[in-house]
């Protein structure tokens, strides 16, 4: 797909190593199926300044690889001002101290230890972030939000506890299905997106 579109692999840079490569062409594959699927003119992908895909006009969507497994979820602005999916595997998992970083005091509560628990919060607050970081290139950390899992909706609500941006202050809320994908291989899968009119 990158012969397809030579801009993008010069958006990747000349000194990426082999890895980054396969990720990235693994990546951008994914978003062209993506935008192919939606009925988008074929268009390239490009790279912002913090590595976030540039969507072709009118269009936002999120990329998320692991492994030599790549997902890419897009729609159009009229619908949607952000979204965001993250895939994550469940092994060899976080360790104690990235669950330090990633979960509030609450959060930690409701982890008790458990890794496919870390992980899935892990993975709903990444894919939020993804959602919120076009709007308004405001950059969270893992304490800037709260998430709640809601066992009936198989989702978290993820809270913010800091602004993202003048539309979307303290104590906006939006949802985060997370579930378990790929079990033969244990990956969690999480989608958040922000409509175009929050309400």
């Amino acid at each position: 797909m990158l012969d397809d579109f030579p801009e993008e692999q010069e958006a990747l840079g000349p000194r990426a190593v082999l890895h980054r490569r396969q990720q990235f062409t693994l990546g951008r594959s994914a978003a062209h199926q993506a935008l192919s699927a939606l009925g988008a003119s074929p268009s390239p992908v490009l790279r912002g300044a913090r590595g976030e895909p540039l969507w072709p006009a009118g269009i936002t969507g999120a990329i998320t690889h692991t492994g030599a497994t790549a997902v890419a979820v897009v729609g159009w602005r009229e619908r949607y001002q952000g979204i965001g999916v993250d895939l994550e595997p469940l092994r060899p998992g976080l360790t104690d101290e990235a669950s330090h970083l990633v979960c509030t005091e609450r959060e930690a509560v409701w982890v008790a230890g458990d890794p496919v628990r870390l992980t899935m919060l892990f993975c709903a607050k990444e894919a939020a972030f993804k959602a919120l970081y076009p709007i308004a290139r405001v950059v969270l950390d893992f304490q800037d939000a709260q998430v709640t899992w809601t066992p009936e909706t198989v989702s978290f609500d993820v809270l913010l506890l800091r602004p993202a941006g003048t539309a979307l202050g303290v104590g906006f809320v939006l949802h985060a299905p997370c579930r378990l994908v790929d079990e033969a291989n244990g990956m969690v899968l999480a989608t958040a997106y922000i409509p175009a009119t929050p309400g």
